[in-house]
């Protein structure tokens, strides 16, 4: 059995409070946070992301780094966008080309909704790389996202050499569906902090003007719409419609799991029993969004798992 526990203090950057530098990053719903100390360059000197078409949506994409390593593509969770990855995508591109996108119906892509929920959003990510002309890629998903890379690898595995799941969807039954709900209701700072709560072991972190860029991210129009369709088509209220557990063994490529054990909205109990067949990390000082309060620790994980599919392949 393989558990890695992510240490209390020390070991790396992004412990501590994430407003001292300012660094911003902005990260799940939107939000934006900021770190301790820095893994590279905060995002507002990232690119700004180009546009893709695929099957005839538009979806923003992000590229950074270039080499002859197998290249990564990060997939964002529900409700997210391709800047969930900021802390992480630069130092995931240090020695090969990373993809970070919008899902449709998220972000800045077209608000259309792959009728299939799930299968249709790994079919579509299977789009996007035949698109890119990408042969073969590590994909890295969080909360939803992990879910559509999963069901991308068991039904479209051509293109995948590796499967890295953080605090995913499809490993268990159970989802914390009123917290969903409140965050569609919220309406001011007050309501979206409260709504925010479950999602981070201290919501006390995310300050004024990050929930200020949500609620103005949630009046873009048909967006709360199409995120109510996602979610009636991947959930079933506070169950989930696809759980991939029993097809884990059909997986033809390596997988890897990171963990916030503070979930509330995943509880870690879904990865319990996976911890003798697959690495598993557990990060010790996280709720549902480790690559915000261990964005460090998460990075070089990623990292590590790459190099060694890498070198097997």
């Amino acid at each position: 059995m393989k558990v890695s526990r992510s240490p209390l203090v020390g070991e790396g950057w992004g412990e501590g409070t994430w407003r001292i530098l300012g660094l911003a990053y902005q990260g799940a719903f939107g939000l934006s946070f900021s770190a301790q100390r820095s893994i590279a360059m905060p995002p507002n000197s990232l690119p700004a992301p180009e546009i893709v078409e695929v099957d005839g949506l538009s979806i923003p994409m992000r590229r950074l780094g270039a080499g002859g390593a197998i290249p990564a593509v990060l997939v964002h969770g529900f409700g997210s966008d391709l800047n969930t990855w900021a802390a992480q995508h630069p130092e995931l591109a240090r020695d090969r080309a990373v993809y970070a996108l919008d899902l449709p119906a998220h972000g800045g892509a077209s608000l259309q909704v792959p009728e299939q929920g799930l299968p249709g959003y790994a079919a579509f990510l299977d789009r996007f790389l035949a698109t890119l002309g990408l042969e073969r890629v590590h994909v890295v998903g969080i909360s939803m996202g992990g879910a559509v890379c999963l069901a991308a690898a068991l039904d479209h595995p051509v293109r995948i050499s590796s499967v890295s799941c953080i605090n995913s969807a499809g490993l268990g039954d159970w989802v914390n569906h009123d917290a969903g709900e409140t965050y569609f209701r919220a309406a001011d700072r007050e309501s979206l902090r409260a709504a925010l709560a479950p999602y981070f072991k201290d919501v006390g972190r995310v300050d004024d003007a990050s929930l200020d860029a949500v609620l103005a991210r949630k009046a873009r129009p048909g967006m709360v719409e199409g995120l109510r369709r996602v979610r009636d088509l991947v959930f079933d209220g506070d169950r989930q419609r696809h759980v991939f557990t029993d097809r884990l063994g059909d997986l033809t490529m390596p997988l890897q799991i990171l963990w916030g054990t503070a979930d509330r909205i995943l509880p870690v109990s879904q990865v319990a029993g996976l911890a003798d067949r697959y690495p598993v990390h557990l990060l010790e000082d996280s709720g549902h969004n480790p690559l915000f309060e261990e964005p460090g620790r998460v990075a070089r994980l990623l990292r590590a798992f790459f190099h060694h599919v890498d070198r097997a392949q």
